[in-house]
């Protein structure tokens, strides 16, 4: 057996604790800045910090701007609004920020987005929408409210969609109706 002793295993963890404890606090202190130096660096960057809600409104009001300015046309604003979608999606994961979402009004902006004439737009709206509803209750009361589901069946029923939309399309129906019998109840209805 080519391992170690128990004596001899016991000995060197000892040695590994007394180690840790003679670390001179002096040097670590001296590798690293203070907070008070922290914040005055940044203070003296001018550099602030959003709260999520903060974030999602600004964003929001990307996707406001680019539905009310016909001049914003063409790939880069598309790609800022596509952009704009993903970014929302990350923040709505969490479920607080998807109630929040809901109280800001947001739903029927990103609603709108579903007869886009770009696929990408239409599938990050999607997405959006499926990861919001997400084991989220108050979401799907909301989406239910707005009548979102008939959308979504109709773009997953139409053979012209692109696969991703349709794809995205699934991910949001099965999130919006897990758990959730009056979502079960209507997709039911609608066949």
């Amino acid at each position: 057996m080519t391992g170690h002793s128990i004596t001899e295993l016991k000995r060197a963890l000892k040695n590994i604790k007394a180690e840790s404890t003679t670390t001179d606090q002096g040097a670590v202190k001296g590798k690293f800045k203070s907070m008070d130096e922290i914040r005055s660096a940044l203070g003296d960057l001018e550099v602030k910090q959003e709260s999520d809600v903060q974030v999602m409104l600004r964003l929001l009001g990307v996707i406001r701007g680019y539905e009310g300015s016909p001049e914003v046309v063409g790939s880069q604003g598309h790609l800022e609004l596509v952009t704009a979608l993903q970014d929302i999606e990350y923040y709505i994961h969490q479920i607080d920020n998807a109630n929040d979402f809901v109280k800001l009004g947001g739903f029927p902006d990103v609603i709108k987005l579903l007869n886009h004439s770009m696929s990408e737009v239409r599938e990050e709206s999607i997405h959006l929408i499926g990861s919001a509803a997400q084991s989220n209750p108050p979401v799907q009361v909301e989406l239910m409210g707005l009548n979102v589901m008939p959308m979504l069946l109709r773009q997953l029923s139409d053979p012209g969609e692109t696969p991703g939309v349709r794809k995205k399309c699934l991910f949001a129906l099965s999130s919006m109706i897990r758990h959730f019998p009056l979502a079960q109840t209507k997709f039911g209805e609608i066949g």
